[in-house]
């Protein structure tokens, strides 16, 4: 059984939704879009026993231990971690040209 449960935010689950739409519909490929998606949530479902395995995320906007990503192919997962709770809230699943600084710095997911 796992110790710590994985919670996806509504912009998280948007993004996976998104990305598989693109692939599957957009660039019309259904199997390379499943593939991706079970790649994905197979390394996040990781996270469910060790959630600290990942580097943190640190920048000049935000020095926060409990924040850290890892990539899956071409995309970048972010998170945060709830020691209290045990929670691991994935916050983004964006593609790894993205400007993870710019993300974190407008996200209402990770800033308090």
């Amino acid at each position: 059984m796992s110790e710590w449960k994985i919670v996806y935010t509504a912009n998280a689950d948007y993004h996976l939704h998104s990305i598989y739409h693109y692939i599957a519909y957009d660039l019309k490929n259904r199997d390379a879009a499943n593939s991706l998606v079970i790649r994905i949530r197979k390394a996040i479902r990781n996270l469910e026993n060790m959630p600290e395995i990942y580097k943190r995320f640190d920048s000049d906007l935000l020095k926060d231990e409990n924040i850290r990503f890892f990539s899956v192919d071409n995309y970048d997962i972010i998170y945060m971690i709830d020691k209290v709770n045990k929670v691991v809230l994935i916050t983004h699943i964006t593609y790894r040209g993205r400007d993870l600084n710019r993300i974190i710095k407008y996200s209402n997911d990770l800033i308090k």
